[in-house]
C-alpha cells in the first residue's frame, strides 16, 4: 500500500532508507521482490533492469546481474548496471534525461553503499542516466572508496534517501524501501 517515505521509515524503525526499483503504473514491481524470504514478485528479463541489489541468507549484501534465488533472503531487480568489476559501463539511452538518481554500490571490501546523485539548487533535477556510471566512480575516488559494481534505482520523483540526519523527500509514492534497523 502507498505510504509516504517518512512516515514508513518511522514505522519500520530505519535507521537509514533509500527507495528500492521500479515499478509500474498500478504499483506493481517492474522485476524480482523479495522480503523476509519470501517471493513477492519473480524475475522479469528485461534489458534495462538488468541487475539485483539483493542479501543473501547468509547476511552477505551483493549488486550483479546474476543471483540463487534459493539462498536469497531480500533482494530487489532494477537497473541498469552501472558498474562491473570496478569498470564504468558504457549506456546509451533514446531519452536521457536529466534527473535525480539513486544508486546501489558494491564495495571491494564487500560492503553495500546507498547513494544519490541530485542538484541540491533543484532537488528533482540531477545527471542523466549515462553520465551516472563515471559520477559514481569519480564520488568513490574521492570518497576513497574502491568500487566492484554499482547499479541504478529508480528516481527522479520516486526517489527518496534518508541517512539518519539528512533526507531527501519524495515527490510521488517509492515503488520499494531499503531500510537499515
Amino acid at each position: 500500500q502507498k505510504q509516504a517515505f517518512r512516515e514508513l521509515i518511522v514505522k519500520q524503525g530505519c535507521e537509514m532508507a533509500i527507495n528500492g526499483g521500479f515499478y509500474d503504473t498500478d504499483s506493481r514491481p517492474l522485476g524480482l521482490v523479495v522480503s523476509e524470504d519470501r517471493l513477492l514478485t519473480d524475475v522479469r528479463p528485461n534489458q534495462l533492469f538488468n541487475g539485483y541489489v539483493y542479501i543473501d541468507d547468509s547476511g552477505h549484501p551483493g549488486v550483479s546481474r546474476l543471483i540463487d534465488l534459493k539462498v536469497l533472503r531480500e533482494a530487489v531487480q532494477t537497473g541498469p548496471m552501472l558498474v562491473e568489476n570496478g569498470k564504468a559501463l558504457s549506456l546509451s539511452m533514446k531519452n536521457d534525461g536529466s534527473s535525480r538518481r539513486s544508486v546501489a554500490v558494491m564495495t571491494d571490501d564487500d560492503q553495500l553503499l546507498f547513494g544519490m546523485f541530485y542538484d541540491p539548487a533543484s532537488p528533482l533535477d540531477g545527471p542523466k542516466l549515462s553520465e551516472l556510471p563515471e559520477l559514481v566512480l569519480s564520488q568513490a575516488k574521492k570518497m576513497d572508496v574502491g568500487i566492484v559494481s554499482a547499479i541504478n534505482l529508480d528516481g527522479g520523483s520516486a526517489s527518496a534517501f534518508y541517512d539518519g540526519g539528512f533526507a531527501v523527500s519524495e515527490w510521488a509514492p517509492v515503488g520499494s524501501v531499503w531500510c537499515l534497523r
